[in-house]
């Protein structure tokens, strides 16, 4: 009765070539969840009078902070060239991997009013509000990453781990992909400069990808009598 879910097609084909039988692709939970609350989009868009603005996650899980805070200084530089304001969010704190202290240096090494640091953990129900009105995000965080895919916000994800490679590739953007490490920050405006614009290919891309992806995170619960999806 077992059944073996993998969330993307990179880990479908792994699981294939190393002799597991039948692996079924699916994709991650957090694709179901559609619930929002924009009380969190509400007070950012009063701080900031009501400016366009790009989300900024800077991780714990990327590498150490002084040669990150360079990196993300940069991205900031460019989002700003852009004329967006933005947001710096933590989206995860725990030890050995706290975004907060990350988020706060890098809000503060910015210096700018129109950089602004969310100084706590939100609901995700939060998150996902305040990325739906965002024009672009950033982030180290595979999940605040979904939570603006779900609106068909571009998502440029710094890749700690081989599970964003596979979202990507779900997806139709391994553009949005980005690995650690030096030239982290010119990448990810690189990226940035692809992504950002109304018509662009990653947009559409996104466009079409993404109903089917929604589609296959609900096979994670298929069979599950009374059982409902609640991920926050």
């Amino acid at each position: 009765g077992v059944r073996m879910l993998l969330r993307d097609p990179v880990s479908a084909e792994r699981a294939a070539r190393d002799g597991f039988r039948d692996p079924e692709l699916t994709s991650d939970i957090v694709f179901t969840a559609r619930t929002r609350d924009d009380a969190l989009a509400r007070e950012v868009s009063a701080r900031l009078a009501g400016r366009a603005y790009a989300i900024v996650n800077a991780s714990g899980l990327v590498g150490d902070a002084p040669s990150q805070l360079g990196e993300y200084l940069r991205v900031i530089e460019a989002l700003r060239g852009y004329g967006l304001a933005v947001v710096v969010l933590p989206h995860v704190s725990r030890p050995g991997a706290d975004d907060l202290p990350v988020c706060r240096a890098l809000a503060e090494a910015a210096a700018d009013p129109e950089v602004v640091l969310v100084d706590s953990l939100r609901s995700p129900r939060e998150i996902r509000g305040l990325a739906a009105g965002a024009a672009i995000t950033v982030t180290g965080r595979m999940h605040l990453a979904i939570m603006s895919l779900l609106a068909e916000v571009p998502a440029v994800t710094v890749a700690t781990q081989g599970k964003v490679e596979g979202l990507m590739s779900s997806l139709g953007t391994p553009e949005l992909c980005q690995p650690p490490g030096e030239g982290l920050g010119p990448r990810i405006v690189a990226a940035i400069d692809d992504a950002l614009p109304a018509g662009s290919a990653t947009r559409a891309a996104l466009a079409r990808a993404l109903p089917e992806v929604v589609a296959r995170a609900g096979r994670n619960v298929e069979g599950l009598a009374g059982t409902s999806v609640a991920v926050g």
